[in-house]
Parts: structure tokens; sequence; C-alpha cells
């Protein structure tokens, strides 16, 4: 009888910390970085993803397109035409920033609704297990 209660009891501790332990890795998980694409379907998130994958692709070619326009020069001796090169440079320099950053944002997006398609692809089972047993 006595083995009894406390095999009850070892069970009933072990249950609790598991159940405290899957509801704090639960919690911990939500609160590391909200998930903005959890509310789109898998199709639309696929969709999205495919769109942004076009998109990343034409903004590379157009900020390649502007970095080789950046190293081609003519060398003129001509003081006119050197400070036209000049504001050339200057013209395409801001615009090869510009793209820059639209390049790196459009990456973003896709690094995030990748990571959205991969949490979803995870198996429930582990995920339950992963969330009971890490410490």
């Amino acid at each position: 009888m006595n083995r009894l209660v406390l095999a009850a009891l070892v069970l009933l501790a072990v249950v609790g910390a598991g159940g405290f332990n899957y509801h704090r890795n639960a919690s911990s998980e939500q609160a590391k970085a909200p998930r903005l694409y959890r509310s789109y379907g898998d199709a639309d998130l696929a969709a999205l993803i495919e769109a942004y994958e076009h998109e990343t692709e034409v903004a590379q070619a157009r900020y390649d397109g502007t970095r080789s326009a950046l190293r081609q020069g003519r060398g003129s001796v001509h003081l006119g035409d050197r400070v036209r090169d000049f504001e050339r440079a200057q013209a395409q320099g801001r615009k090869s920033r510009g793209l820059t950053g639209e390049l790196a944002q459009r990456e973003a997006v896709l690094r995030e609704l990748r990571r959205e398609q991969e949490l979803r692809e995870r198996d429930p089972f582990q995920v339950h297990l992963g969330r009971l047993l890490t410490l």
C-alpha cells in the first residue's frame, strides 16, 4: 500500500512537471517571434512565397544591372565631361542604394514566409514531444 501511494505521488509529480514544462515552452515559443502570416491559408502562403520569389528575382536583376552600370566610365579628359560623369555616377549610386533597401526588404519578407511554411510542416507529435521534454 505504501509503495502504491509513493508510485502515485511520483507519477503525479512527473505529470505535473511535464505539464508545467509544456506550458512554459509553448508560451516561450509564442513570445519568441510573432508569426505574422499565421492567419493565411496554406495555398495563400504558397502563392505569396511564389510571388515574393519572383519579385525578389526581378529586384535582384535590377540591382545587378545598376551595379554593372556603376562600373562603366568613359574616362574623359575634359572637365565638363568629368563633371557629367560624376553627376551620373552619383545618381546611379542613389538609385543603387534604393534598390539595395528594396531587395533587402523583399528578402526579409521571403525569409519570414519560408519560416512560417517550415513551422507548418513540422510533425505535430514532434512539436508536442519537444515542448514536453525540453528543459
